[in-house]
């Protein structure tokens, strides 16, 4: 569990030797979606300095009652729902030729979960940033409002995933194989939610999630080729399947740059400030392009967040034709998922 009580400082040489070791993002790398934090779950974040706490730090930190700091017992709710649909049927007619070549395909993708953990929620959601220090930099506002009610409260993940693929495809003056017909069916669990950051976005109003789901899937993948004489051969290629899913949502982004929160101590040199402030400024840029290139999972914006003293709602939907298939196959990608193409996180954190 998260000690809230023991107050870290950074080294400047520290500071100066993390900042150039940066490496910066391509605007237009592989995958643009990319364009963010090199690690989202920003390992090493300071425990929360803010005021809300008002903290003794000489105490021993393993004798610290949260609640007499004004945190309050809830429970955190993940939610996550993937709906996809593909179709393609085309039938091509050549002159000279024995027959048409016809190909159809149908696929569907579909993911449930659900987790739920208990939780030590701060003394007021309604505060974005709580009461800022500034001599702890980023430390004072970049942290979550929310940690483990104890040792044992782990999140526990439910969730359901699903898969079936038909393609076929005949080419009866091919001259080997004049049909090729493969089938797909895939179920499993949700085995593993980690939720690697929750906390004030520097790139719009409200928070930002970086979040990774662990699908497990048991597949059946059987593909049939008949030969011009009729002989078919069977490929199977049955197995698992377990590729993680990877969000990083972001709030619509500011017009005119980062959000001026403090990304250095207080005392810092002003080079060490400069150079932070244009690191994010180099990540706003980047996140600009997300919303013109192809969804590939990872990078999007658009979360929406709701908050009250008692409760914080985050929430992200999508319903459109850029999101790729989350089936990795060549079939889905020449079908694209245009008869179903949505997507729903909701992150709620609810006092008792």
């Amino acid at each position: 569990m998260k000690s809230k009580k023991i107050v870290s400082t950074f080294p400047l040489l520290f500071r100066c030797m993390a900042l150039a070791g940066i490496t910066l993002l391509s605007a237009c790398s592989d995958s643009s979606t990319d364009a963010g934090y090199a690690d989202d779950d920003r390992a090493g974040t300071p425990p929360d300095y803010s005021a809300d706490g008002d903290m003794d730090i000489t105490d021993d930190p393993l004798d610290w009652n949260p609640a007499n700091d004004g945190w309050r017992k809830g429970r955190l709710f993940v939610e996550l729902k993937i709906e996809q649909e593909g179709s393609k049927v085309e039938h091509k007619v050549h002159q000279g030729l024995s027959g048409p070549e016809t190909t159809q395909i149908d696929w569907t993708y579909s993911l449930v979960a659900n987790a739920d953990q208990a939780v030590w929620i701060r003394p007021d959601l309604d505060k974005l940033i709580p009461d800022m220090d500034p001599e702890y930099g980023r430390g004072s506002w970049e942290t979550e409002p929310y940690m483990p009610l104890n040792d044992d409260s782990e999140l526990v993940v439910q969730g359901d995933v699903k898969v079936n693929l038909f393609f076929d495809s005949q080419a009866p003056d091919a001259s080997d194989y004049v049909r090729t017909k493969r089938e797909v069916s895939a179920e499993g669990k949700v085995t593993g939610l980690t939720i690697k950051a929750l906390q004030p976005s520097l790139f719009g109003q409200g928070y930002e999630l970086s979040a990774e789901w662990e699908p497990s899937l048991n597949v059946r993948d059987i593909t049939t080729l008949t030969d011009r004489k009729g002989g078919n051969q069977v490929l199977d290629e049955s197995g698992s399947f377990n590729e993680p899913i990877k969000l990083r949502l972001y709030p619509s982004l500011n017009p005119d740059g980062i959000n001026d929160y403090p990304l250095a101590s207080s005392d810092d040199p002003e080079e060490i400030k400069a150079g932070m402030k244009k690191f994010e400024q180099e990540i706003w840029q980047s996140l600009q392009q997300l919303s013109d290139a192809p969804i590939l999972g990872e990078g999007r914006t658009g979360l929406i967040t709701e908050q009250s003293k008692d409760s914080l709602t985050l929430t992200y939907e999508y319903d459109g034709d850029k999101q790729m298939p989350y089936w990795p196959s060549l079939e889905t990608l020449a079908a694209k998922p245009d008869k179903k193409n949505t997507m729903l996180v909701r992150v709620q954190l609810q006092v008792d």
